[in-house]
């Protein structure tokens, strides 16, 4: 008897072994001189098929190679009539850096140039109105508009949609634009003049109408949203603040919505979807929930243990087949954050604490192989950034 139960034993701590993984650090950087505040950072494979991370700062973008090596891609001057800002693609693989001018009488016109994350140019173009821009991860296209000041705020009016080479190849205006972008894939051009987002392809060609807000949903606002590289499928995450509720609803390209799922309502949380469109994983206050289109559910969820004071879910990510689901817990009242890794099933594969004074946030590939981390540390020097790449091992 004891040896039937040694046995059992044995089987269930190889199987709870098995599931677990180990991150193995490729490289960790400390705040070089190189670096302003990190502000956005996105991974994707280089042309070598190695992990390559790329980061926006108030200053510029640089990237990290897999040896580590930190290389400047872009900075960013201002003077009194001139200023500059950037924008990523969806896992960084193109830039752009748009500079601004103020010019006598009123008038503003800026220059746009899109570089690969290697740093070679892809194509630029000076004295253009069109400063305000989206990149895609295919080509790369873009969709471009020029802001305005309107009586309510900043506006938008005219876009253009450019083809990889960086010419134009649709133009058109817009009554008012709320909100524009292209899907990662490139194929197709969202644009929203108001309670409807239009869905175009390359040569203007309507593809389907959404509702901003899905039917019946009209008093919530929309927080976060996510969606698969085409666009086709979506989840959006959505807020009332009186009486306070929260809702997620999965979507299509049609315009098709499901049933919504009740959720905690939180300010700041952030929503992943799965490459088919099936599942969605959403952060929000002090809870991680799992999601299923089909049962319109939250298959699973994780509850911070300190309570909804001490952290809040601020990052998460989520694999294109579903098998690692990482949610990155950043501290309220807590002296400490957390990264969590869990599997499709809701089986808690890591959860590693570190010190630290902000938010953690966490990049990863979408095979699930490699995890960039990024985490604010309070030290004798100050307050130190601190990245590192993870290699994933199952």
């Amino acid at each position: 008897m004891a040896r039937n139960v040694a046995v059992v034993f044995m089987v269930l701590l190889f199987a709870s072994l098995s599931m677990a993984i180990t991150l193995t650090p490729v490289w960790e950087i400390t705040r070089p001189e190189e670096w302003a505040e990190i502000r956005v950072f996105r991974i994707h494979l280089d042309d070598f098929g190695n992990p390559l991370v790329v980061c926006q700062t108030d200053s510029g973008f640089f990237r990290v190679d897999y040896a580590g090596v930190v290389s400047t891609l872009g900075t960013f001057s201002e003077t009194e009539n001139t200023s500059e800002r950037g924008v990523m693609s969806s896992t960084g693989r193109y830039l752009a850096i748009m500079k601004h001018r103020r010019l006598t009488g009123g008038a503003t016109n800026g220059d746009i140039r899109v570089i690969k994350s290697d740093g070679t140019v892809i194509w630029e173009e000076t004295s253009t109105l069109y400063s305000e821009i989206d990149l895609a991860d295919e080509g790369p296209w873009s969709i471009a508009t020029i802001p305005e000041i309107t009586e309510s705020g900043l506006g938008f009016h005219d876009f253009v949609i450019r083809n990889p080479a960086g010419s134009i190849v649709y133009t058109q205006t817009v009554p008012e634009l709320f909100h524009f972008t292209v899907s990662p894939d490139g194929s197709v051009f969202s644009y929203a003049p108001g309670d409807t987002a239009y869905l175009i392809n390359s040569s203007g060609v309507l593809q389907s109408t959404i509702p901003v807000l899905p039917p019946g949903l009209e008093d919530y606002r929309h927080e976060r949203g996510c969606a698969t590289p085409s666009f086709g499928f979506l989840a959006d995450y959505l807020i009332r603040a009186y009486p306070r509720s929260g809702k997620v609803v999965f979507g299509d390209s049609t315009g098709a919505f499901g049933s919504p799922i009740d959720v905690q309502a939180e300010w700041h949380g952030d929503i992943d979807i799965s490459a088919d469109g099936n599942y969605a994983v959403l952060g929000t206050g002090h809870k991680l929930y799992f999601l299923d289109k089909e049962s319109a559910s939250v298959l699973w969820s994780a509850t911070d243990p300190d309570g909804p004071r001490a952290h809040a879910y601020r990052s998460v990510e989520i694999t294109d087949d579903c098998s690692l689901v990482i949610g990155c817990v950043s501290p309220r009242e807590s002296p400490t954050s957390r990264l969590e890794i869990y599997d499709q099933a809701g089986t808690e594969l890591l959860n590693e604490s570190y010190p630290t004074i902000g938010v953690i946030k966490a990049q990863m590939l979408p095979d699930g192989s490699y995890l960039a981390v990024r985490q604010s540390l309070l030290t004798s020097l100050g307050r130190d950034v601190t990245l590192i790449l993870y290699q994933i091992i199952p």
